[in-house]
């Protein structure tokens, strides 16, 4: 695997971006689809004998829908997270940028003789200020992990709310809009890889 990549500084999506998307954005757009009047079939429990005319859900039926989603995004997000890290930790896996980490940006050896070199701690590095342990973590992209968990749960919620929406404009509307948070997470991947911090089965 190439390791010779350089450090990017800064990253394209740095992670207090991701953060801010994650924990901030996608609960508030949460929030706004129950205060969104064509999501009230979505809403509303369902009868065996429907009204004619969709009732507006009541304070009770948005807080109930707001905590169970903000309850089930938060728990898939975190439990994503943790998993993450957990399995970052044991894979030790090594980042594109390792070598530039680990010899420094001027490289006390040539990339191409680097296949000849042992390093089988970070005490072997030249460079010990390059971040080594963040080097060792790779596999998998916690950017993608977590974008990726976030913005499929907030699309497919978008989607099934738009579903029962009875105005075709809002259903089409809001199936547009679940497309974006995939999309994002789709972008956050693409960008790891252009920054050099992540292998493509690290985003995959």
């Amino acid at each position: 695997a190439d390791l010779w990549r350089a450090v990017a500084s800064p990253e394209t999506v740095p992670v207090s971006q991701v953060w801010l998307i994650v924990f901030l954005t996608y609960p508030i757009a949460i929030i706004l689809i129950a205060l969104f009047p064509a999501s009230a079939a979505a809403l509303t429990p369902a009868t065996s004998n429907p009204p004619r005319r969709t009732p507006l859900p009541t304070p009770s039926e948005r807080a109930t829908f707001v905590f169970r989603h903000l309850v089930g995004y938060t728990s898939a997000v975190l439990l994503t997270v943790a998993t993450t890290d957990a399995l970052k930790y044991y894979v030790g896996y090594f980042r594109p940028d390792f070598a530039h980490r680990c010899f420094g940006p001027s490289g006390n050896i040539p990339p191409s003789l680097f296949s000849n070199v042992t390093i089988t701690s970070n005490a072997g590095c030249p460079n010990q200020s390059g971040h080594l342990n963040e080097g060792r973590l790779s596999f998998p992209s916690g950017h993608s992990s977590i974008t990726f968990c976030a913005g499929l749960y907030l699309t497919l919620l978008t989607i099934a709310v738009a579903a029962r929406s009875p105005s075709d404009a809002a259903a089409q509307v809001g199936l547009l809009a679940g497309c974006a948070p995939v999309g994002y997470a789709m972008y956050v991947a693409g960008s790891r890889l252009r920054d050099g911090r992540h292998h493509p089965a690290d985003v995959a």
